[in-house]
């Protein structure tokens, strides 16, 4: 099990024209010569697609290390590693330490992903494939001195689809729940994504991405 990434995770997550003067019309309008409108130099392809950010097709291998889905309160906290095949891992994780015996709620869960597709300049789309999780909702077990019971995926349960957000991605065009999860809803927000976020349609749940130990 990796639960001993969550201390350092959540921690990570609590610090997260010119003006002139008009001139009079010429009398008759000039027609621009062919030579005039062949010296115009067409927009470059590679500052285009730098633009647009990268390929689809090249999207899940240059994701983060992993996602983090959390309030900021308390000790729970989704984490969820995305592969270049669009595979992905996580685990859920939500502490109990005041009684008798310690209690966690614990669920790890792993699925596919389908091949991102372009949105928008900034923005990707994908869809939840497949979701599974390693032992049944509800099983109980100790390790440990400690109570674990088994939970649901949570911030990736109930999804369809799921939006990627590049860095640079302009955080006032971020859907206002999104804002809201990842710590970016202040007026101390950055103006734009540092890292790519991910965004669940349905449950309008969001994730910020960031590089693991």
């Amino acid at each position: 099990m990796r639960r001993a990434i969550w201390p350092a995770a959540l921690a990570l997550l609590l610090l997260t024209g010119c003006a002139g003067t008009a001139s009079e019309p010429p009398s008759a309008s000039p027609q621009p010569s062919p030579a005039a409108s062949a010296a115009a130099p067409a927009p470059s392809p590679t500052e285009t697609a730098e633009d647009q950010g990268p390929a689809p097709e090249e999207v899940f291998d240059q994701l983060p290390d992993e996602f983090l889905f959390s309030s900021g309160a308390g000790g729970w906290g989704t984490i969820l590693s995305i592969e270049s095949d669009g595979s992905f891992s996580g685990e859920y994780h939500d502490s109990e330490m005041g009684g008798t015996v310690p209690l966690c709620y614990y669920c790890e869960f792993s699925g596919t992903l389908s091949q991102p597709e372009r949105v928008d300049a900034y923005t990707y789309s994908t869809t939840l494939l497949s979701l599974e999780q390693e032992k049944e909702e509800g099983e109980e077990y100790m390790e440990d001195g400690i109570r674990y019971i088994i939970s649901t995926p949570y911030g990736i349960e109930g999804a369809e689809e799921l939006l990627l957000y590049r860095p640079g991605t302009p955080v006032s065009e971020l859907p206002e729940e999104f804002r809201g999860w990842t710590g970016l809803s202040g007026t101390a927000a950055p103006e734009t994504l540092s890292d790519w976020g991910l965004y669940n349609v349905n449950t309008q749940q969001g994730w910020i991405g960031y590089e693991g130990d």
